[in-house]
């Protein structure tokens, strides 16, 4: 037998001692693939929750302190949901939405319900909101956000809120390669559903603060005339009038706002 015919012998058998002890279910696979692609990651939440640590002072880190106290003291699934709730609520109070939406993370992947991943999915959206986010940090809540709200989607389907609130990801932390990806999604979420006063009113915010105020003033009055109990659009009216120097109308609506949020 030649030498390469031992070498091939040889190496068809270290590929089947490979193929042996690698996982074999397409979840295992999956699992696998998944813990590679965070540990290439530019940060993870273990990163995260030291880092934000690293910022409070002995009283907040007293409650952050207890309430991991609490978690570890849950003796079942109900408890641990509960101290999670605590956690996410205490990072949130003390100016962390990010960990915050860590923990609001965990709480969904517990609870598996379209209103918990949708609950995750916000909290990492206000986390994109902050202006001192380092771009690791927004790529991850970025990221993180966008698949609990798929998530959402995933298991109710019908609810128009998690599309656009998905959009809204890619509106706070544009894509390099597709900045307008976020627009473009609630433009078509906008196409399929008409009436759909959340979507106009975001659409009508966008307008405003691109001073796009035509555009503002067609959405958001139509918003008003299909929900004209909504503070929030007439806030945004306000503002929209105000760009178009219409101070009139700007202060009319800035009243009514204010009289719709008293009650």
């Amino acid at each position: 037998m030649s030498l390469y015919q031992y070498f091939a012998i040889g190496a068809a058998l270290m590929l089947c001692c490979v193929l042996y002890i690698l996982p074999t279910t397409s979840d295992e696979v999956r699992e696998v693939s998944k813990q590679r692609s965070i540990s290439l990651e530019p940060t993870s939440k273990e990163i995260l929750i030291r880092d934000a640590k690293k910022e409070l002072d002995e009283d907040r880190m007293a409650q952050v302190l207890r309430g991991e106290d609490l978690f570890r003291q849950a003796t079942d699934e109900s408890s641990k949901i509960e101290a999670l709730k605590q956690l996410s609520g205490i990072w949130f109070r003390v100016g962390s939405p990010i960990v915050a939406g860590i923990y609001a993370a965990q709480i969904a992947e517990k609870e598996n319900t379209g209103e918990a991943w949708s609950i995750a999915g916000t909290t990492y959206t206000l986390a994109l909101k902050k202006n001192n986010l380092l771009p690791k940090d927004k790529a991850f809540a970025r990221k993180r956000a966008v698949e609990a709200f798929e998530s959402a989607i995933s298991l109710e389907p019908e609810t128009v809120n998690h599309r656009i609130n998905l959009a809204l990801c890619y509106v706070e932390a544009p894509v390099e390669d597709n900045p307008m990806k976020g627009i473009l999604m609630l433009k078509e979420v906008q196409e399929k559903h008409p009436e759909n006063v959340s979507v106009l009113v975001q659409l009508g915010r966008l307008a405003v603060n691109t001073g796009q105020f035509d555009k503002a003033l067609e959405r958001l009055e139509r918003a008003r005339e299909l929900d004209a109990g909504s503070p929030n659009i007439h806030y945004w009216l306000s503002k929209a009038y105000e760009g178009k120097g219409d101070m009139a109308k700007a202060s009319e609506s800035l009243s009514k706002f204010k009289e719709l949020s008293e009650k």
